[in-house]
């Protein structure tokens, strides 16, 4: 079991566990959102992710077509981020912000 959330503790979720390695990635979307030179994130399957809490705090936009980043509306905290086609994984969430 993985949980993660936000940083003022309003958002919370949880996932089954990884569905492949834990990654860097250094595209210009993540450098700029994460404003660093790269962002450590992991896989998890969509059908074993679940928001535990923060449904009204929640924030969502497409950062670009098809990819949906969610973040804390109170802080800004970076929270999971998934594309919104048929796959079952979600691309990356935060893998530092454990709960």
């Amino acid at each position: 079991m993985i949980r993660g959330g936000c940083l003022c503790g309003a958002v919370a979720y949880e996932a089954d566990g990884l569905s492949g390695p834990i990654g860097h990635c250094h595209c210009r979307t993540c450098r700029k959102a994460h404003s660093a030179a790269f962002a450590t994130t992991a896989r998890a399957k969509r059908s074993g992710f679940r928001w535990t809490s923060g449904e009204t705090a929640r924030r969502s936009f497409e950062s670009s077509p098809g990819k949906l980043r969610w973040f804390c509306g109170r802080w800004a905290s970076h929270q999971p981020e998934w594309d919104l086609g048929p796959d079952d994984h979600l691309p990356r969430y935060p893998e530092g912000a454990p709960k």
